[in-house]
């Protein structure tokens, strides 16, 4: 069964499984030791998305990702639809001032080297866990400078609400 917009709401993080014969996939689902390699955040209950790629924090749709496996993933912080909308603004402000996707944390990634790290540009995971992480809903104790997707479908502070194709 694929997945519905009735199923997704704002600020759903949806968790997508790789594909092996990617280059990148293969070196994120290595190197964080999962299938997931890629993450955006739900926008709104018509499947629109905020997805970081290559050129920058895109507005999509979920269906841009039909047939893929994928793990929608609620927070379980019981926000205020004001609080709500405090997030995703948050993305927005983000996505206005973002220079592209941070190929350099790639380097980072395989080095664990912070300092490759950009702070104008953003990968996938990092957009959604710096936007609960900065806006005091802590998903680590102490910051992580390199998320992995995967973490979504992991922390006990989202619950899995949907598995299988988009």
């Amino acid at each position: 069964m694929a997945v519905s917009n009735s199923v997704l709401k704002p600020l759903d993080i949806v968790v997508v499984k790789g594909k092996w014969f990617v280059p990148y996939h293969w070196a994120i689902m290595w190197r964080s030791m999962s299938q997931y390699s890629h993450c955006f955040i739900v926008k709104d209950e018509k499947g629109g998305v905020f997805d970081p790629l290559f050129g920058g924090i895109l507005n999509r749709n979920v269906s841009d990702y039909k047939g893929r496996e994928a793990a929608v993933c609620r927070n379980k912080f019981d926000l205020t639809p004001h609080e709500n909308t405090e997030l995703l603004e948050w993305v927005k402000l983000k996505q206005k001032t973002c220079k592209g996707y941070d190929l350099r944390a790639w380097l980072g990634f395989a080095t664990c080297i912070k300092a490759f790290e950009d702070e104008d540009r953003w990968f996938c995971s990092e957009v959604p866990y710096w936007m609960f992480q900065e806006n005091g809903y802590r998903l680590t104790n102490k910051d992580l400078t390199f998320p992995f997707p995967n973490m979504f479908v992991d922390r006990p502070d989202f619950e899995i609400i949907f598995e299988g194709k988009i």
